[in-house]
């Protein structure tokens, strides 16, 4: 566990060089990878030597290499590419994880104690950061929006708002599953870049709006179902209850609001499922003003915004879907 750090910087390093990608079409030799990633040739042989052993490539005679299976996911366009979020968990996050003692310390992230703003506004002034953390959150939703699709019930939506929905993975998944359905996809600008080509390649782009905008402010209003997936656990309480609010203005009556989080377990524990969310908590802790939260603490956010929670489920790794309405919900 402890000595787990090099694998992180490993295969940070291979894409920060584009070493998958400059694989995934031949097998190539030390000295032209080198030359192509501006690498000294030796030290890149031992990085080459480290990939393999973790099964990202193998040695080809003669000083040659070729990309393997698992290498795959960590090109740019591979379908279920990882590419970005190893270059962020390895980057960003890696910078703020190494201020952890500090953020015990003072309950402050990472970008409140050095800048005295929060990480969102960090990214909005530093665009390759921004580049790089917008990119790797498409990565994480596109690996389990099916499986979140999956646990919705939309035999009757017929108008879908995502809120804080990115680039639109998650809600073209789900309008996939509604051919019916229309779609409007709302977030601030930066995080939007490109979702018209996501829209469009999963074929909905003509059922779905692309809004601009800041959900502290305002929400689309008049759908009969809201998402949102990764947007309560990077904020504090309060921040919570005024996002909160304003779906509540957009939600015309019996819509539904289904917010998808990794859930705290009510008591310590150490599965996988704990490992998980203890990861992501901290996660927020070093870097934003969030947290995860249990099914009992998102229920009274929720109840604190006239909601009413009526189901949560779990799904894939440590997502939970949460379901909430209007008025009281039965049992």
């Amino acid at each position: 566990m402890i000595n787990g750090a090099w694998v992180t910087q490993v295969i940070r390093t291979a894409c920060e060089l584009d070493l998958p990608d400059r694989l995934s079409q031949q097998v190539a030799d030390t000295a032209s990878l080198a030359t192509a990633s501006g690498s000294d040739v030796n030290a890149l042989r031992r990085l080459l030597l480290a990939m393999a052993s973790l099964e990202l490539c193998e040695p080809v005679p003669t000083d040659c290499w070729r990309l393997s299976p698992r290498g795959q996911l960590l090109c740019r366009d591979a379908p279920l590419s990882l590419h970005h979020w190893a270059r962020h968990a390895g980057g960003g996050l890696w910078q703020r994880l190494g201020e952890l003692p500090e953020a015990v310390r003072s309950g402050a992230s990472w970008s409140e104690r050095h800048h005295g703003v929060g990480g969102y506004e960090r990214l909005a002034t530093d665009a390759h950061a921004g580049h790089v953390f917008h990119r790797a959150m498409v990565e994480l939703t596109r690996q389990v929006a099916p499986a979140i699709v999956s646990h919705l019930e939309l035999s009757s939506t017929r108008c879908v708002v995502d809120v804080g929905g990115g680039r639109g993975e998650l809600l073209a998944a789900v309008l996939q599953r509604v051919p019916s359905a229309c779609g409007v996809l709302c977030d601030q600008s930066a995080a939007l870049e490109g979702a018209a080509a996501v829209l469009d390649r999963c074929g909905v782009a003509a059922r779905c709006r692309i809004e601009a905008g800041d959900f502290f402010v305002g929400v689309p209003a008049g759908a009969d179902l809201y998402l949102l997936k990764s947007v309560l656990h990077n904020w504090d309480d309060e921040s919570c209850r005024r996002i909160l609010a304003r779906c509540v203005d957009a939600m015309p009556p019996r819509a539904r609001l289904v917010v998808i989080e990794r859930l705290r377990p009510e008591s310590a524990g150490h599965g996988p499922r704990d490992r998980e969310v203890a990861r992501t908590d901290l996660n927020m802790l070093v870097s934003l003003s969030g947290r995860e939260r249990s099914r009992s603490e998102y229920a009274r956010l929720l109840a604190d915004a006239g909601l009413a929670l009526s189901s949560a489920c779990e799904t894939t790794g440590a997502w939970s879907v949460l379901e909430a309405h209007g008025e009281p919900a039965l049992g």
